[in-house]
């Protein structure tokens, strides 16, 4: 899935349009293969695959911009980009944890804040990405999962 402006679109490998659906203030998509997830400025919602009719939807607080399905554990990985944590979702769309995180640089070229953008979760090495940006400069950082954050 892409999402471009207000519209969100599924695409085959060939990049050939599948779908394509109106959606406003969708900032991060991800997908169980069940159902496709859309992060919205101000909500959570879940929707039948091909972003058809709204299952369920959640209201939330801090702006989360992107999200990433962790096959393993059956989770939605969010990120709290502007509050500093990532936070567990399980497949009904409720919050199973919060873990802080640092939002300081982590190469320290910056000894200012910085501001998570994106997501991504590696299967093969149990691997969490989080991407980050302060102004045009971006950075990125990896998180291990250990067994007793990840269960």
């Amino acid at each position: 899935m892409s999402h471009h402006g207000k519209q969100l679109i599924a695409l085959d490998e060939a990049g050939r349009e599948l779908a394509a659906f109106p959606v406003d203030n969708a900032v991060g998509v991800a997908t169980d293969g069940t159902r496709l997830v859309l992060n919205r400025l101000n909500l959570l919602e879940a929707r039948a695959d091909y972003g058809g009719k709204v299952l369920t939807s959640v209201a939330k607080s801090c702006l989360r911009p992107d999200l990433a399905w962790d096959s393993k554990r059956g989770i939605f990985w969010l990120m709290e980009g502007s509050c500093g944590y990532l936070v567990k979702v399980d497949r009904a769309l409720n919050v199973t944890q919060s873990i802080p995180f640092s939002v300081i640089d982590p190469q320290g070229q910056w000894n200012t804040q910085l501001i998570g953008l994106g997501l991504a979760w590696d299967s093969r090495r149990d691997v969490l990405y989080a991407s980050f940006a302060r102004q045009l400069r971006n950075a990125y950082a990896k998180y291990r999962l250990p067994a007793s954050r990840a269960a």
